[in-house]
């Protein structure tokens, strides 16, 4: 048995001066000067009871709110967001140490491309958009309050549910401040938790996806696909899946039809299937995703332009995993490089 010091509540505010990454130069609109991220924080206290804290080394779970500043507002306006994170203690102690955080969540832009009265602005095509965020920083605490500088990224786009987008990829130097509203009581509990669990199941899925023509206001199109795989569970809260995935694709099948080929054929173009490796974090009733694949092209088919792509994705599953049927549903990004290929929903069960 060994000690180990709980997590309290605290109020935090960060301010960023970042610049914005360029992906080629693809950017139709002035790049801003000095846009600032301003993040308002509220870190809820651990639990005790609760299995995956103990099993992850108590991370801190923090809700925020996000302001995107730009100085070329005319065009690109203004960015709010709200997300969830976690954060860990990468190394330290009480007073001192070095902390990594990442959430994810949904963000409002209040100027959008506009063929019209906004054409210059080819980063975002829709008002609601992802916002996701990565930091880690150096802390120092003195009594109830807390200083840290240290480094974040911030990601906005809409997953291609709209064009343009291009989107926001913002970085720099991030200071913090917090006021620390309750002390980290403190109680014994294993280093860590004993699983009993079924070491090999498996993973089925089937799954509905979305993504705009290459034009604004163009016709969007969906994907399908379904993926099986043979699982393997170190331990509760971390599994690797090894499967297979076969995806239709609308808007392909769209672009070979009109290209006069073959109906068959533009069916086969559409069809994609892949190897796929993907590893399961598990954080209770909440789970996250990352699945990387390899296309198995078909004889007739043409190669793709990027073998490879990843799905980035997060599970709710309502059981949380107390039966042999965990079932789950979830909402991913598929991507290939950089370039997002669309956003998806989707639904299985693991056993």
């Amino acid at each position: 048995m060994i000690s180990l010091a709980q997590q309290g509540s605290k109020i935090s505010l960060s301010i960023s001066p970042s610049r914005l990454i360029k992906l080629g130069n693809r950017n139709t609109f002035t790049t801003p000067k000095s846009p600032k991220v301003i993040n308002a924080s509220y870190s809820f206290a651990s639990r005790a009871s609760s299995e995956w804290q103990s099993y992850w080394h108590y991370p801190q779970i923090s809700m925020h709110t996000f302001f995107l500043e730009m100085d070329n507002r005319r065009e690109l306006g203004h960015v709010v967001g709200v997300l969830p994170s976690l954060q860990y203690k990468v190394i330290g102690r009480d007073r001192l140490g070095i902390y990594a955080t990442f959430g994810t969540g949904l963000s409002y832009a209040t100027r959008t491309y506009d063929k019209i009265s906004n054409p210059t602005n080819n980063a975002i095509g829709s008002h609601l958009n992802n916002i996701s965020h990565f930091g880690i920083d150096f802390r120092v605490k003195h009594h109830n309050f807390s200083g840290s500088l240290g480094y974040q990224l911030t990601h906005i786009s809409n997953a291609r549910t709209a064009t343009p987008n291009t989107g926001y990829n913002l970085h720099g130097w991030q200071l913090t401040v917090s006021r620390h509203v309750t002390d980290k009581p403190r109680f014994s509990t294993p280093n860590r938790v004993k699983d009993t669990l079924q070491r090999w199941g498996g993973d089925i899925l089937i799954g509905y996806g979305v993504s705009e023509y290459s034009f604004t206001g163009g016709d969007k199109y969906a994907s399908y696909w379904t993926a099986a795989g043979l699982k393997y569970s170190l331990s509760k809260y971390i599994s690797t899946t090894i499967g297979a995935e076969y995806e239709y694709n609308e808007s392909i099948y769209q672009f070979h039809n009109q290209d006069f080929d073959p109906e068959q054929i533009a069916i086969k173009k559409a069809t994609q299937t892949s190897v796929f490796l993907a590893q399961r974090l598990r954080f209770g009733y909440v789970a996250v995703r990352l699945h990387g694949g390899f296309y198995l092209p078909f004889p007739e088919a043409e190669r793709v332009r990027h073998p490879n792509y990843l799905r980035v994705g997060v599970d709710i599953h309502p059981l949380n995993g107390h039966y042999s049927l965990d079932p789950y549903i979830g909402i991913s990004l598929k991507s290939h490089k950089a370039v997002a290929q669309y956003l998806g929903m989707y639904s299985g069960v693991l056993f």
